[in-house]
């Protein structure tokens, strides 16, 4: 397969639409080794490792400030884990406080937990307990 050059904005069947050349450099190598039934095999796998768990928000105010700079600090404890938050198909970075407040997440709103990464398991399950724990405000 040849080297073709990554559009950085608008894509055709001869220039792929990309934003980074070196993903699009990874891409052409798995395809080059293993075809895309390979390539689709090894992405399934990537995302499979990932440990998510749904949980329901209980304490009185929901997801306001204080909660959410709790799940900032714990998700930050773990630096190499990605973290994020879903709630009514908007993910954000749990890392982020901002991200989370974006949510707006009220008492009794279902928000996916999901993390990956070395420390997933540990990291998800301090945050499900934090969150059944109703943020250790009641």
């Amino acid at each position: 397969m040849p080297m073709l050059p990554c559009s950085p904005v608008r894509g055709s069947r001869d220039r792929p639409a990309c934003r980074n050349p070196k993903t699009m450099e990874l891409v052409r190598c798995l395809l080059d080794r293993s075809g895309a039934a390979g390539v689709v095999r090894q992405l399934q796998g990537m995302f499979a490792s990932m440990k998510s768990k749904t949980v329901i928000l209980r304490n009185k105010l929901g997801l306001h400030l204080r909660p959410a700079s709790r799940i900032v600090k714990i998700s930050g404890k773990y630096r190499s884990t990605k973290v994020e938050l879903a709630r009514d198909g908007e993910s954000v970075n749990a890392k982020s406080i901002l991200g989370i407040m974006t949510l707006v997440a009220e008492s009794g709103a279902e928000v996916e937990i999901s993390c990956d990464g070395p420390d997933e398991e540990a990291c998800l399950d301090e945050l499900v307990d934090l969150v059944n724990n109703k943020f250790y405000e009641e």
